[in-house]
């Protein structure tokens, strides 16, 4: 895992409306704006725009969660409870968790993940469960 992974505070999450760095909530912030307030990327430069990487993960199903980004360690989740971290500069993939969920029924719309979130050194999951 990366040295610069810190656990994240209150006072992080508090301000991550402003951070450029981190992508702490799912949607950006307490108020879900989904605005990254990062420089780097503007009208000027935004057409140069490449992809540095791709990361494929070993579900095939839909993934439906925003990933989660430490100092540069992503966590993504995917349909059946699935967390992976990973570098966010290289998509050099540092674990991958599995959770154990037994038989699963779908009635609507699949096995769907709900994401993670960080806080205090721990990382957690809002799993799917099991339907019938």
């Amino acid at each position: 895992m990366s040295s610069s992974l810190v656990p994240v505070t209150q006072a992080m999450l508090d301000a991550a409306a402003g951070d450029g760095r981190n992508h702490l909530h799912p949607n950006g912030n307490y108020e879900q704006t989904r605005y990254y307030p990062a420089a780097q990327i503007n009208t000027a430069n935004v057409r140069t725009l490449r992809p540095v990487f791709t990361f494929q993960t070993a579900v095939l199903e839909s993934m439906e969660t925003a990933p989660l980004v430490v100092n540069g360690v992503m966590f993504l989740t995917t349909s059946y409870n699935h967390v992976y971290a990973i570098d966010a500069a290289t998509g050099k993939e540092f674990w991958h968790y599995k959770h154990k969920m037994g038989p699963v029924t779908t009635f609507c719309c699949g096995p769907n993940n709900r994401g993670v979130a960080a806080y205090a050194g721990l990382l957690y999951m809002a799993r799917s469960t099991r339907s019938s």
